[in-house]
């Protein structure tokens, strides 16, 4: 069976090195792009996607600019948002753009995984 691709976007090494690995070690195949553009180029050719994981704040544009243009080309997929900012206002912001739910940074590999399992289910 196919496995269930992930397309990770941040612009951080760091975070996106950690988030990565995790998902690769919990099986799911993971795609990466280091910027809202790379991952608009990328998306409409990645087969049997299963869920983004998308940083917020990004140079360029942003997070939610992303999954306004993910959602505008009838892809439907979950879309959860990565950020450092667990504001209410955020939260909102996160929701209207499309996205279906969020991560707060710094990301705990377990609650990575479970949230994960939450809306894709186990790789």
């Amino acid at each position: 069976k196919m496995m269930k691709r992930i397309l990770v976007v941040d612009d951080n090494e760091m975070n996106m090195e950690i988030m990565s690995t995790i998902l690769l070690e919990s099986g799911y195949f993971v795609i990466e792009a280091k910027d809202g553009y790379e991952a608009l180029n990328k998306i409409d050719s990645i087969d049997n996607l299963a869920l983004v994981l998308l940083d917020i704040l990004m140079p360029g544009m942003s997070g939610y600019e992303v999954a306004a243009s993910i959602r505008s080309k009838g892809i439907n997929v979950p879309i959860l948002a990565s950020t450092a900012n667990a504001f209410l206002e955020d939260k909102q912001k996160i929701l209207e753009c499309g996205m279906n739910g969020w991560l707060i940074k710094p990301i705990k590999m377990s609650i990575l995984i479970n949230t994960v399992e939450n809306y894709i289910g186990k790789p």
